[in-house]
């Protein structure tokens, strides 16, 4: 059984409409459709939550309709990293003309426009056929904040600090000096960043206008070069 079907299987149940269902999450009813079609993908840990409360779920199918969302979640998005456009530097072969030079940082660089040389640990060679000619980067991660996602501590990932910024981009952002890796939402009073990890010590982060935070860049791929 899918993630939707099951999610269809519980609303049915509970004799509850599609309407209701999302007047209650406050989304649109076809979002609830596409989840329950299989055309969008399963929410986060967060939303499970609040359809659980919606439709007054026993723990056991809480459970069932969150471990559902994510192995679909994490399989789609694992397959996402696996595509073409990931980098294995180990297996790429190119020959030196076709490489540019990216900064690696073991922390957060101070600002997404000018990188300080003295904040960089290193340049790795990358083919041009990666960047596109995009400003990039890639950084180690520290934490298991995003370990469902496939990004466990002490990965390398690359960083696009170009891409235009939508809602469930996993992105790398300073937050008052400290540098932390979520899943990006904004509505217009707010931006929330999300964590994807088995550790229930991480919680969704809350910011509103009024908050300073700095997204450096949306997370492309994992970087799969060993780190020495």
């Amino acid at each position: 059984m899918t993630f939707g079907e099951y999610l269809k299987q519980l609303r049915e149940e509970a004799n509850m409409r599609q309407t209701v269902l999302a007047d209650k999450l406050d989304i649109w009813v076809s979002h609830i459709g596409n989840l329950e079609k299989g055309r969008a993908n399963p929410p986060p840990k967060e939303r499970i939550e609040q359809i659980a409360a919606a439709l007054s779920l026993t723990s056991e199918q809480k459970d069932k309709l969150s471990d559902l969302a994510f192995n679909e979640r994490n399989k789609k998005e694992l397959d996402a990293f696996k595509k073409p456009s990931s980098v294995d530097a180990s297996l790429v072969s190119v020959d030196t003309e076709n490489l540019i030079s990216v900064p690696v940082f073991l922390k957060c660089p101070a600002s997404v426009k000018s990188w300080v040389s003295g904040e960089i640990d290193r340049y790795e060679k990358i083919s041009k056929t990666f960047t596109q000619g995009r400003r990039m980067f890639i950084m180690k991660i520290h934490g298991d904040s995003m370990d469902r996602a496939g990004i466990d501590d002490g990965c390398m990932v690359l960083v696009d600090s170009e891409k235009e910024l939508r809602n469930g981009n996993i992105v790398v952002a300073r937050v008052d000096d400290e540098c932390t890796i979520k899943r990006y939402y904004k509505t217009d009073h707010k931006v929330t960043l999300s964590p994807d990890s088995t550790n229930p010590e991480h919680q969704p982060m809350v910011f509103t206008k009024a908050n300073k935070i700095i997204i450096h860049g949306v997370v492309d791929s994992i970087y799969l070069k060993k780190v020495k």
